[in-house]
């Protein structure tokens, strides 16, 4: 069992009874050597440390002195106050550099019972030579209390030492890093208040310097910029060096930099903004950075906005307009544009990165999109001269303005561009999806920005909007749903439609997608018009990947107001073609479009396979189409319910009846009537 015990408190009963002489002292020693046997780890072989500081102490083996375990155990119990008595007899018998070893060891150990026990203890008149015991490092124990950035122990080992004998431990200089580096700006202010003038603007640079490398806290960046407050414009220039700004900025609050601004006059700065470590400025530093504070990079715009011309063009990086768009701040590109002077407006808004992104596409790349920014620079672009506006629009711009679903951009590209890069814009596509198939495929489907292209498509020459158009277009303005859209689409197209019509994308061709939409009679109608007559047989019956007809699509999705649209189908196709329509199997079973409806035990379903069957001229091809197989051999009655069954045997009837009237004029075989169970069996 780990006991946490004092060692060197064997013999505190002792003490206490009968006083601390030379043989007692001698006795303590003894038995220190004896725990130390026991001890894992020891902070100091010196018995005075040992009284000082709690021991981690596990015995290696049994232990063969029990009593003394015991008495340890118990003596870890008295007061401290009994500790004090016997250090302070205890201090009468110690060698000085020992116990200044012991005060230096306890500070860099952080034992601050230790620390205060001694220098509790240390008397004044003659605590200065253990003070100035040096450790390893050649540090006294002022100095470890002052790196350590402890101001308590600082100011107890202050007091202890005669304000004309401070001199002797402490060495302004080298106390004032330490005092930097010990992150405090109470001994900051201590150290500093012992400093003569020019050694504090001789130490000034590099202590700012060791402050902002360690990025310690603002705290004690702040108190060496208020003494630097006080210096004159001349004596300022000497605390600063060109990494100041560089350090300072991406790690710092606005509050600080601003102070730091405050203390440096125009041409300081414009000194400071042109170093470049590892070809990288100030301002790009800042503006690279990931999670940026907007304030920092709007201070540093706000002093270079006054500067004169010359000054900002050498100041401003080439790339200062992209990376500000980069950082997806509208307040941040604003100010930039502000500041940016019109002579190099241009070359600042053409700036292309390593993928040859300009500024506006770098606005529409960024995420979350914010639509203003890409706004605000076209606004920018379009002051510019025709010249210029070609170099900052490229031919992909419209595209990702569409792709990004900003109506604004989209309008103003539109409006701004020339009508040989409008041309370019709207012919530009991307994995072979051109600007209008980019603007269908948006989610949701924004039609105001459809509108605008098909409205510059329409401006075109006839022949060039014909080649502008994508295969996929009739398709996907059948999907969006608008008849209006349909009839502009259709109307930009070649003259041969055809191939447009036939063209599949995803669930089959356009006729497909409006047959999947309910109550769609108008597309439905307006789709199949737009088919030449001789081909719209043809056409009803193309298939999807998994051989499913329009129909077939129809009834997968099957309402009330689906029925509508067989109804028109079917009424659109000559009678004779019909039956060959119904005909056609499809999906993984090879079911026709009666295997599915009397497969559904729906109302709608009964209701379309009345109209289905209602729309066939004879019984002869009513029992063509009910005997025909799916993949597992079963017809569509094979399926059917009672009531369906019962509906065809209605329809049935009906024929026959029909006929025997039709065949009252004219000579005919009769035929027996035939029933839906009869013909299932």
């Amino acid at each position: 069992m780990t006991l946490k015990i004092l060692a060197a408190q064997s013999l505190m009963k002792h003490v206490l009874n009968q006083g601390s002489d030379e043989k007692t002292i001698e006795e303590f020693r003894k038995i220190n050597e004896f725990a130390k046997r026991y001890i894992k780890y020891f902070t100091s072989p010196d018995p005075l440390m040992a009284a000082m500081t709690d021991i981690e102490i596990m015995p290696d083996t049994k232990c063969d002195e029990p009593e003394y375990l015991k008495m340890l155990e118990e003596n870890y119990r008295l007061s401290l106050s009994h500790r004090y008595r016997f250090i302070s007899d205890y201090l009468k018998h110690l060698d000085f550099y020992q116990m200044g070893t012991n005060i230096n060891r306890a500070i860099t150990d952080d034992d601050m019972c230790g620390v205060n026990t001694a220098l509790y203890y240390l008397p004044r008149t003659f605590g200065l030579p253990y003070l100035k015991v040096r450790d390893s490092k050649g540090l006294n124990a002022l100095q470890n209390a002052i790196l350590k950035g402890n101001e308590n122990v600082t100011e107890t080992i202050l007091e202890k030492i005669p304000l004309d004998k401070i001199s002797e431990c402490l060495k302004p200089k080298e106390s004032f890093k330490l005092a930097i580096r010990g992150d405090s700006p109470k001994l900051i202010r201590s150290v500093l208040s012992l400093m003569k003038k020019e050694d504090k603007l001789s130490q000034m640079k590099e202590g700012l310097k060791i402050a902002l490398e360690g990025k310690l806290s603002e705290a004690t960046l702040i108190e060496l910029l208020n003494e630097i407050e006080t210096y004159t414009p001349d004596e300022k220039k000497l605390c600063f060096d060109q990494t100041t700004f560089v350090l300072a900025a991406p790690l710092y609050s606005d509050k600080m930099v601003k102070k730091l601004l405050n203390n440096c006059d125009d041409y300081l700065i414009a000194d400071f903004l042109q170093y470049q470590p590892a070809h990288i400025n100030v301002l790009e530093a800042i503006l690279l950075q990931k999670d940026i504070n907007e304030n920092i990079p709007l201070i540093f715009f706000d002093r270079i906005k006054n500067l004169p011309t010359a000054m900002k063009i050498l100041l401003l990086p080439s790339n200062v307009m992209f990376l500000a768009t980069g950082t997806n701040n509208i307040k941040i590109v604003r100010k930039v544009l502000e500041i940016i002077p019109e002579c190099v407006k241009a070359t600042q808004l053409q700036f292309k990165n390593s993928i040859h992104l300009n500024c506006f596409e770098q606005s529409l790349m960024d995420r979350p999109f914010k639509p203003l920014i890409a706004l605000e620079i076209l606004k920018e672009i379009e002051s510019l001269e025709k010249a210029d506006i070609v170099k900052s629009i490229n031919k992909q711009s419209l595209y990702l303005a569409v792709c990004t679903n900003n109506t604004p951009s989209v309008k103003k590209l539109l409006e701004t561009a020339p009508r040989s890069l409008k041309e370019e814009m709207l012919a530009f596509e991307e994995v072979k999806k051109g600007v209008l198939e980019a603007a269908f495929d948006n989610k949701p489907c924004n039609f105001e920005i459809i509108e605008e292209i098909l409205t510059a498509l329409e401006a075109l020459d006839k022949k060039d909007s014909e080649i502008l158009m994508g295969e996929n277009s009739l398709y996907l303005a059948a999907r969006s749903n608008s008849l209006q859209i349909f009839r502009r689409v259709k109307n930009l197209l070649p003259e041969d439609k055809m191939p447009f019509l036939f063209n599949k994308r995803g669930k089959g061709n356009c006729l497909h997608v409006a047959a999947r939409k309910a109550k769609n009679l108008e597309m439905i109608k307006e789709i199949l018009l737009s088919c030449e007559e001789e081909k719209r047989v043809e056409f009803v019956k193309d298939t999807t990947n998994h051989g499913a007809t329009a129909i077939y699509a129809a009834i997968s999705s099957l309402t009330y107001a689906h029925i509508e649209n067989i109804k028109t189908i079917l009424e659109m196709i000559p009678a004779k073609d019909r039956v060959s329509c119904l005909k056609i199997t499809g999906g993984i079973k090879g079911f026709t479009p009666l295997h599915l409806l009397m497969k559904k035990l729906s109302s709608p379903a009964n209701a379309a396979v009345e109209l289905v069957l209602s729309s066939i001229d004879t019984i002869e091809e009513i029992h063509e189409l009910l005997s025909i197989k799916d993949f597992d051999g079963n017809s569509p009655l094979d399926y059917a319910f009672s009531s369906v069954k019962e509906i065809v045997n209605n329809i049935i009837g009906k024929k026959r009846l029909a006929e025997k009237d039709d065949s009252s004029s004219r000579p005919h075989k009769r035929l027996r009537p035939i029933s839906a169970f009869e013909f299932n069996e």
